[in-house]
């Protein structure tokens, strides 16, 4: 199996109480993501989830592309995006209101912090995105 101790980690998803504003995305319908660091490739997570899929067919802890997000950081903002992104020309993702946290020191220092972070996994079309902007 792919060894990516150290660039992965398990994000335990909070949710809003209130509705879902990530118009159906993965932090509404799992109770954790797979968060791996930008400079695991995307061959290496397919190859990672392959393996896992293997041993792990059919419970809470299957490997699956939409639980997977990057950890982005751009200046003092961290949060979380999609690794398998639909193609930029159907539309785009932004925040969608839910969080992802752990209490495992692993987590806490590939994020920089023990608070938790946001996840940009609500997906918009473009007419979507135009029609819900001012």
């Amino acid at each position: 199996m792919i060894s990516l101790m150290r660039n992965f980690e398990l994000g335990f998803v909070l949710r809003s109480a209130g509705s879902d504003c990530s118009n159906n995305g993965p932090t509404s319908k799992y109770d954790f993501l797979y968060v791996f660091r930008e400079s695991v490739s995307k061959e290496q997570i397919r190859e990672w989830l392959k393996e896992k899929s293997a041993k792990n067919t059919g419970d809470r802890f299957d490997a699956l592309e939409d639980k997977c997000v990057y950890l982005k950081k751009s200046n003092n903002y961290v949060w979380a995006e999609m690794v398998f992104k639909r193609p930029d020309n159907e539309g785009h993702y932004c925040a969608g209101g839910n969080y992802i946290c752990s209490s495992d020191a692993s987590f806490i220092d590939m994020v920089g912090h023990s608070y938790p972070i946001s996840v940009h996994d609500r997906f918009e079309t473009w007419p979507e995105y135009n029609a819900l902007s001012i």
